[in-house]
């Protein structure tokens, strides 16, 4: 059987924390969480479900605080999570049974991302996800925002993607500047964004009105 480590970080998330660290109980085999500079009661409660509670100063850079994270891990796989995501227990004898399996001895392991959805409950944005990664294995994050996992040699590993989708739950009700000003201070040092990124940073002056600054990045 698989052993894995489930692995979050946290800032300021004290509304959904439990109800994510809830929806996992009795799928993993230990529980990482870092914050990265919380003022509310997110680490109270983070410590209620595990005593593998790290800190990490935030420098605007979700990659490295993801990288920490799974620094911390011990176990053979790797999960990832947000602190607003659910796991469903409908799922939970379905994943029990692959992890069961070892997940055939795949190096990444994709499920569903449940984003959006309509008046009835029905997925209106579903995506795959690299969620699941052999540890100490070369996977690491990359990308300051809407970061992803990488591999230096992705032409070497073993895929498999499981029908387990993860729910993600948002209770924000305004969208803060925060990614943009992320991608605004990479410019500012002189970083040249990825074809990613610039889609992304494309995306957020989308967001706030930056019509041509939009179309421009867009069009790169």
């Amino acid at each position: 059987m698989a052993t894995i480590s489930l692995c979050l970080i946290a800032k300021n998330e004290e509304t959904v924390l439990a109800r994510c660290l809830e929806s996992v109980q009795g799928l993993f085999d230990e529980t990482i969480i870092v914050d990265t500079g919380s003022i509310d009661s997110t680490q109270k409660i983070a410590a209620r479900y595990t005593s593998k509670l790290y800190s990490f100063p935030w420098n605007s850079d979700f990659a490295a605080a993801r990288n920490f994270s799974f620094s911390k891990a011990t176990q053979e796989y790797i999960f990832w999570m947000d602190a607003d995501d659910v796991f469903k227990v409908s799922h939970m004898a379905d994943f029990l049974s692959w992890k069961e399996k070892n997940f055939q001895n795949a190096d990444m392991i994709y499920l569903p991302y449940y984003t959006a959805w309509d008046d009835a409950g029905k997925p209106l944005v579903s995506f795959d996800r690299e969620r699941i990664v052999r540890n100490h294995a070369g996977f690491s994050w990359e990308g300051r925002v809407h970061e992803t996992l990488t591999h230096p040699h992705p032409e070497k590993i073993t895929k498999l993607r499981l029908d387990i989708p993860i729910f993600h739950y948002s209770v924000k009700t305004t969208y803060s500047d925060r990614n943009l000003l992320i991608y605004k201070k990479q410019l500012a040092e002189g970083e040249t964004l990825s074809l990613r990124d610039t889609f992304y940073y494309a995306r957020e002056l989308l967001y706030h009105e930056n019509w041509d600054q939009a179309i421009h990045y867009f069009t790169t």
